[in-house]
């Protein structure tokens, strides 16, 4: 049986994102299938399984940009399913997507507009202000084409980008793919600051399963479009089949 952990008890966080019955399809194959996973407000929450188990499909479908075929997706209690991707990002949702997806002949700066778009101007120059301080590599870098960028300051801007809308959820998907180690631990300190000191609560993909249950609050196991098991990082680590499917340790 999945290890269970009860985000709506009382002790625990509000609910801030809740997804129930989520089925997903292209086509005829379905690629998530009664999906049901909570995020508290404030929470880190880990994505994890192989590729293929349904991950990407999931935060799509949250953001808007793949329409579930069955399932209701609500954020901080209101349905937010049957939205265009545009009002799920003004109704409070930010994406950093896999493979960054930044604008490559664009300036970082213009990077940074593009993701403000439809935020006011003020908003978006004290927005870019904070932002510049979290990551201050781009900063030195604003008026270069985002081309030039190594891999992970293109990560960087990837996640700046998606929070310059001022999110209050913010779902990141393969934010350390292709990136050294060196850069995969600055990338999942990022995550830690954005939470302890942006107040941003965070839904994470990452095949990278040891360093993301170091990182989360709680974590889901995806397998074959289902949802196989969850749980804290502790509880996840005492499962055998998480133990041998993920974490290298013989059944």
């Amino acid at each position: 049986m999945p290890v269970r952990n009860d985000l709506g008890a009382r002790t625990g966080p509000r609910v801030l994102l809740e997804v129930r019955g989520l089925t997903a399809r292209y086509g005829p194959v379905v690629a998530v299938r009664d999906v049901d996973l909570r995020v508290g407000e404030g929470e880190i929450v880990a994505l994890l399984g192989a590729n293929g188990a349904g991950k990407t499909t999931t935060l799509m479908s949250i953001v808007g940009l793949h329409r579930a075929r069955t399932g209701t997706i609500e954020l901080d209690g209101h349905e937010i399913g049957h939205l265009p991707p545009e009002r799920v990002v003004r109704r409070g949702v930010g994406l950093a997507p896999e493979g960054r997806r930044i604008f490559a002949g664009l300036t970082v700066a213009e990077n940074l507009r593009l993701g403000a778009a439809g935020a006011g101007r003020a908003r978006d120059d004290g927005r870019r202000e904070r932002l510049l301080e979290l990551f201050p590599a781009l900063r030195e870098r604003l008026r270069l084409p985002a081309a030039s960028l190594s891999g992970g300051e293109q990560q960087q801007l990837a996640i700046a980008r998606a929070l310059m809308s001022g999110p209050r959820l913010l779902l990141l998907d393969e934010p350390t793919l292709g990136l050294a180690p060196k850069l995969v631990r600055l990338v999942f300190d990022l995550i830690a600051r954005l939470r302890d000191e942006e107040g941003v609560t965070i839904l994470l993909v990452e095949q990278n399963v040891h360093q993301a249950l170091r990182s989360c609050d709680r974590a889901y196991l995806m397998r074959v479009g289902g949802i196989e098991a969850e749980g804290t990082p502790e509880e996840l680590r005492r499962d055998r089949r998480v133990q041998a499917a993920y974490l290298g340790v013989p059944e």
